[in-house]
């Protein structure tokens, strides 16, 4: 047979389903239809309803019915007008797909020819799928699939009798009879197919009342819309499928949504528009909860996908930080790090709250979040290899190199996107609990297995740092969190984007990792847009919306104990009087000694230890600055005058401003009374400072220089430094 087949087929909606098969999204099709493929045969008794009604004689024809034909020819002649008709369902198919809307005798004629070719090349089954996939339902629902959620709110293999049969009726004339207009027609050919079923046997009669008894549907339904920026998702990752069936949990999906919904009504009453969450299942290691995008009802839908949008991350790798140092065996948990004004190569860091503590002990870099201890460990570990190391996690950004970035990327100097920090953190957790592949982005498609990735901790400082992260005050509603005997324990690290424009908290414990992010889209920031304040507590309340918490089980006491000062949680020096054993994961070359005591001069000092703990001048001096003078737990060996900044051997940057003239390099010292300082450079007085804080500006062109001060006793502290500049 030489007549060619159409070839139209509907385009189709994207859809996403749950886990449990439950559709959570969909969008209509570029024709501006509901219409969704079939992946499997519609079920039997839809098949039944719809030959019954519209092809009674569909599995003995090949095509074209010459019986209906005669007995259509021989009822319009004599009613002396087309009244009915003979179209058997391939006709009808090749109707749609050659899309016909003119009844004329060639369109007839070419409809019926085809249906036999049509017929001899597929079976009964593809032919009565290609119908249902392709009926027109009133509107703009084509194909049962849409039809059973547009009418009924259920899948197609989940409904009745009743409901199968008005699907079946449904497209003999949609726009005549539907469930606005003509509603006692359309229940009329419901209830003639239903007595039709129930006289061939296909159930009893006394299931007939109950069916006809059954109310037509009074309106039109609406697709559910609770994941469409995982729909967009999933489209990315399968761009030539339709039906995308996902690892999420309904259930939690819709407590997601439910807190979000009364959670974006407070942000935006302080004009903050966004907030994204992603639930992770750490055990399984899949996606159970995914909202990317969440406004303000009545605003409109916002089609930023925002858990895979790159913002500034703040101070989420700092975890990820003290784990490599630990790792790499650059320091020893809990040991002191500087906490003072550090220039290198030009940056300066500061504290959130524009204050230093001297000395603190690393876990603190990650449980207060702070910057100055983070940018000094960074530069001691090495940034490159820092970054080398980042490499190795699942993340699609931070992509130009470590120089690129420079100290400023421990401090959110680049961006990142809620998805990859979700699965980093839900890799730690994996990760200790001794999980295959544990930093492996987790599941989102079902059919999608995620590419391997081959990086793995050290267990016993996996410990360290979690418990850094466990440790942390917690916002203002979780204040108390263990005085009400809460079992809810949680790792968990916030951060807050540079000029308050992104606000982060991402937690996990031994079942879930969770992710928040809240901001505007358009990057505007809010004064008080911070992680503790605003995504911290969103984190906490999701996670008691889900059903199981567990912390981690105990190690066994493997590893390298080693004798640590009890003070600055260094290897224990030979002057250290207080020590204590420590478990490391393994020993290294690289930790460092205790040298911060020296002979006590203090006529009460404890017999058996005549040393007593001394920061360096420059640490201990801001250690005092911020705790006060009079701390009972510490003494004062020496009170001369010291250089705090610079530090020895520095290289100063000092670029160039307006006119020429290069900034200023401010010099800073200290003595433990009130006193005078005399400042010399290059051995040529300059300058006498008063009191107990002493900072000096010094207008330095490029070269080396060496900076002295000497206190009214003749005490003397001396620094080389080299200012380097562009000329």
């Amino acid at each position: 047979m030489l007549i060619p087949l159409p070839s139209y087929r509907p385009s189709f909606s994207h859809a996403i389903y749950a886990e449990n098969g439950a559709l959570l999204s969909a969008q209509v099709s570029s024709e501006e239809q509901w219409c969704f493929p079939l992946e499997q045969d519609i079920p039997q008794d839809l098949a039944t309803c719809i030959v019954l009604f519209e092809d009674e004689y569909f599995h003995y024809h090949l095509g074209v019915n010459p019986v209906a034909i005669l007995k259509a020819a021989i009822d319009n002649y004599k009613r002396g007008r087309v009244f009915r008709g003979a179209s058997t369902i391939p006709m009808q198919v090749m109707r749609m797909r050659s899309r016909h809307h003119s009844r004329s005798l060639y369109n007839k004629l070419y409809e019926s020819l085809a249906a036999v070719k049509y017929s001899i090349l597929n079976s009964k089954k593809e032919v009565l799928n290609d119908w249902a996939e392709m009926a027109p339902f009133g509107g703009n629902t084509v194909g049962v699939q849409a039809a059973a959620l547009r009418y009924f709110g259920r899948s197609l293999d989940n409904l009745s009798w009743s409901e199968y049969a008005l699907l079946a009726v449904l497209p003999n004339g949609p726009n005549h009879a539907n469930l606005s207009k003509n509603r006692h027609l359309l229940k009329q050919k419901r209830d003639f197919l239903l007595r039709k079923l129930q006289d061939r046997g296909h159930f009893e009669l006394s299931d007939l009342t109950l069916y006809l008894d059954e109310e037509l549907p009074t309106y039109v339904r609406s697709i559910e819309q609770n994941a469409l920026h995982a729909l967009q998702f999933a489209k990315e990752k399968q761009p030539t499928k339709y039906i995308h069936r996902s690892t999420i949990d309904q259930e939690i999906q819709h407590r997601l949504h439910d807190i979000l919904d009364q959670e974006i009504l407070h942000l935006h009453s302080d004009d903050i528009g966004h907030v994204a969450v992603v639930v992770l299942d750490v055990k399984n290691d899949k996606c159970v909860a995914y909202a990317s995008n969440k406004t303000n009802k009545g605003q409109g839908y916002n089609y930023i996908d925002l858990a895979q949008s790159a913002r500034s991350y703040g101070s989420l790798l700092k975890p990820f930080l003290y784990l490599h140092g630990l790792d790499d065996g650059h320091f020893l948990p809990g040991q002191l790090i500087a906490d003072i004004p550090t220039y290198i190569a030009g940056f300066s860091p500061e504290n959130f709250d524009k204050q230093f503590r001297g000395a603190v002990p690393m876990e603190q870099m990650v449980s207060q979040s702070l910057n100055v201890p983070a940018v000094r460990m960074l530069h001691q570990v090495g940034l490159k290899s820092f970054y080398k190391d980042l490499s190795k996690y699942p993340i699609r950004y931070l992509n130009r190199g470590a120089d690129h970035y420079g100290l400023s990327l421990i401090l959110g100097g680049g961006e990142l996107n809620l998805w990859d920090l979700a699965n980093m953190y839900k890799g730690l957790s994996r990760d200790r609990l001794s999980y295959e592949n544990p930093y492996t982005q987790s599941r989102i498609l079902i059919d999608v297995q995620p590419k391997t990735i081959i990086k793995k901790h050290k267990g016993l400082n996996l410990d360290y740092v979690m418990d850094a992260m466990s440790d942390v005050n917690r916002p203002r509603e979780e204040a108390n969190w263990e005085s009400f005997g809460s079992d809810l324990k949680v790792a968990w690290k916030t951060g807050t984007s540079h000029g308050h424009k992104d606000a982060w908290s991402i937690g996990f414990d031994a079942e879930y990792a969770v992710a928040v992010w809240v901001g505007n889209a358009d990057g505007s920031g809010r004064h008080h847009l911070t992680g503790v304040r605003r995504a911290a507590p969103i984190m906490f309340k999701v996670f008691r919306a889900l059903d199981k918490h567990s912390w981690f089980p105990v190690l066994p006491p493997k590893g390298v104990r080693v004798e640590v000062c009890s003070e600055s949680g260094k290897l224990r020096g030979q002057h250290c009087c207080h020590s204590e054993t420590k478990l490391v994961a393994s020993s290294s070359h690289r930790y460092a000694t205790c040298t911060h005591h020296e002979k006590s001069k203090d006529v009460v000092a404890e017999e058996s230890c005549k040393y007593t703990f001394q920061l360096p001048p420059h640490m201990e001096y801001y250690h005092r600055r911020f705790h006060g003078n009079h701390q009972k737990d510490r003494k004062r060996a020496n009170e001369f005058a010291s250089i705090i900044y610079p530090e020895k051997d520095l290289k100063v940057f000092l670029p160039k401003e307006s006119k020429g003239h290069r900034k200023d390099m401010v010099a800073r010292a200290h003595q433990g009374a009130d006193a005078k300082l005399y400042w010399y450079l290059n051995d040529t007085w300059i300058e006498t400072t008063e009191g107990t804080q002493h900072e000096l500006p010094l207008s330095l062109e490029v070269g080396q220089y060496e900076l002295t001060v000497i206190d009214e006793s003749g005490n003397r502290d001396e620094r080389s430094f080299e200012v380097i500049g562009v000329e």
